[in-house]
């Protein structure tokens, strides 16, 4: 329930918060301790891992290109250790669990969009040095 009424606050707040840069630090350390908890292995749990992700991806893309280049600068670690996991859950879900097959999808389009743009970023930080 709490990481549901989380993505409610975040929905509600959207991308011209002020405290955007907060908000995402603290939903990336929430996701960062939750996602290889053992109740991340629940359906809802799950689930609502999943949305409150994607609901974080969607108030920094909604605020246009300085919320992308957030995730990609200060947060890039933490969005690739995220979509590493996704991947692996869209992957291991069976076809019939369709919410987080599809929570899983829509979150790869979002983050292929953004990795697309910043790839020369994402990249340095992947090879461990920066530019």
């Amino acid at each position: 329930m709490f990481i549901q009424t989380t993505i409610l606050v975040i929905s509600t707040i959207g991308p011209s918060s002020v405290n955007q840069l907060t908000i995402t630090s603290d939903v990336l350390m929430l996701l960062m301790s939750l996602h290889n908890s053992a109740a991340a292995t629940e359906p809802t749990v799950l689930s609502a891992i999943l949305s409150l992700f994607l609901a974080v991806l969607d108030i920094n893309i909604a605020s246009g290109s300085s919320g992308e280049e957030r995730l990609v600068n200060e947060f890039a670690e933490q969005v690739m250790e995220m979509r590493e996991w996704v991947g692996g859950i869209f992957e291991r879900t069976p076809k019939g669990d369709d919410q987080v097959r599809m929570l899983a999808a829509g979150i790869m389009v979002k983050l292929g969009e953004v990795m697309n743009r910043y790839q020369g970023r994402l990249f340095g930080i992947n090879a461990k040095f920066s530019f």
